[in-house]
């Protein structure tokens, strides 16, 4: 009976601590990070959005690697100032922010499949673009980049819905590309 008992708190350890590893935000309230090492942990949140597993990164491309902060010695370690990425997860809402400056190849890449998967794409000024996004987040958008929606349930006032959105902005003048999910 000891023997078995011994057996069952080991595997319960050892599941703990696999979940612990693999999604340290479970244990937390709220989690948030900025550390690109953690891009496949932070796309799992948002994976069941529709867009996200279609059109986002499975793993950062080559050319978006690298921590987007720098320690307090001023030191990138080696990344690149043109990568910016953000998660955030609380027990109300989860996001993800993907930027990066991208190759012409990668840029068509993105664009054509993004815009093969939108419910609707065009500029800040094209009424579906204007419908799907929240006035604050058009805001956030240059006039000169094209946004491709994947995803639209904005949050309505005086309704319980739960807001989620999906979309992907692409400025092919600076070749930057932004790939953006929440859901709150």
């Amino acid at each position: 009976m000891k023997k078995r008992t011994l057996i069952i708190i080991i595997i319960l350890i050892l599941a703990v601590g696999l979940v612990f590893w693999e999604w340290p935000w479970v244990f937390k309230m709220e989690y948030e990070t900025q550390n690109a090492k953690d891009y496949k942990k932070c796309l799992r949140l948002v994976d069941h959005l529709p867009g996200v597993t279609e059109v986002f990164p499975k793993k950062l491309p080559a050319s978006a690697k690298g921590d987007s902060g720098s320690n307090t010695n001023g030191n990138t370690g080696g990344a690149s100032k043109d990568v910016s990425f953000w998660c955030y997860n609380n027990m109300g809402g989860k996001k993800l922010e993907l930027r990066f400056k991208a190759t012409d190849d990668e840029i068509e890449e993105y664009s054509q499949n993004a815009e093969k998967n939108a419910v609707c794409y065009g500029d800040i000024d094209t009424e579906a673009v204007q419908k799907s996004l929240p006035e604050y987040k058009l805001a956030q958008i240059g006039k000169r980049q094209t946004v491709y929606i994947l995803n639209s349930s904005p949050y309505e006032e005086s309704n319980f819905n739960h807001a989620k959105l999906v979309w992907v902005t692409i400025d092919e003048e600076t070749n930057y590309i932004s790939f953006n999910a929440e859901e709150y």
